[in-house]
């Protein structure tokens, strides 16, 4: 987790975050994985791995 908080300290001194960015995006997070359809819903399950941190589970999301 030390990671994911150096990236959130590097914001914090930096001021104020405007807009999300590429770049913003692209630093808090590691990787999307999007999973198959599930057939009664048709939807698809991301899940988004952060840097330093991994899945977070939905409850934590929610």
């Amino acid at each position: 987790m030390k990671g994911f908080f150096d990236v959130v300290d590097s914001y914090c001194t930096k001021g104020e975050i405007g807009e999300l960015t590429k770049e913003i995006v692209e630093d808090f997070i590691d990787h999307i994985v999007i999973s198959q359809e599930k057939k009664a819903d048709g939807k698809r399950q991301p899940k988004i791995y952060f840097r330093g941190i991994g899945l977070l589970s939905e409850d934590v999301l929610r």
